[in-house]
Order: C-alpha cells, then sequence, then structure tokens
C-alpha cells in the first residue's frame, strides 16, 4: 500500500513535468535580438496556443522593422505578426506583437 502512494505520487509529478515548458531559453534569445531603443512593458505566454505576444514601445519604425526582422529568423518562431497598421507611425510607436511559436 505504500509503494501505491509512492507511485501515485511519482505519477503526479511526472504528470506536472509534462506540461512544464521552459520560457526562459526563448525569452533570452529574443531579448538579444531587442534593439536597444525598444522597450517592452507587457508579455503574455501561452502554452497551450504556443503563443507569446508582446507589447512595446519602439523609439522609431526602423527600430520595430529591425526586431521583426531579427525575431522572425529565430528558429523557434512560426508567424511573427505585427500589424501593417503599427508602421504607419514614424516615431514612438505603440505596438503588438504575436508569436506563433514552433515547440518540439
Amino acid at each position: 500500500q505504500e509503494i501505491q502512494k509512492i507511485n501515485q505520487e511519482l505519477n503526479k509529478i511526472d504528470e506536472a513535468q509534462s506540461h512544464f515548458l521552459a520560457w526562459t531559453p526563448y525569452l533570452a534569445e529574443l531579448w538579444k535580438n531587442l534593439p536597444t531603443d525598444i522597450s517592452l512593458n507587457g508579455l503574455e505566454l501561452n502554452k497551450e496556443n504556443h503563443n507569446l505576444i508582446i507589447q512595446g514601445l519602439a523609439k522609431t519604425r526602423p527600430d520595430l522593422l529591425t526586431f521583426k526582422e531579427n525575431a522572425a529568423h529565430l528558429s523557434w518562431v512560426k508567424k511573427f505578426d505585427l500589424p501593417a497598421s503599427t508602421l504607419t507611425a514614424k516615431e514612438n510607436i505603440n505596438f503588438i506583437i504575436n508569436i506563433e511559436m514552433n515547440l518540439l
């Protein structure tokens, strides 16, 4: 009976670990590609949808386009969605980016 309890606990731990996703490596890689003139003020992570939503402020349009180009080439980025309407402003651009992730 004691062994059954231990096995049940181990199964619970195993299940919890199977639902865990280490976000840190993805975020660290993304931050490395973030231009200095972009500040982030919101981040939403959704493991079920493999989705990352980033909110921020870009000083200039070229900064935002550089970030888009750099991030879109990351191996785990499946889709990088920056609405075209965001790019109408030249400076002080509030943005919301939706990244669909390709997680293995």
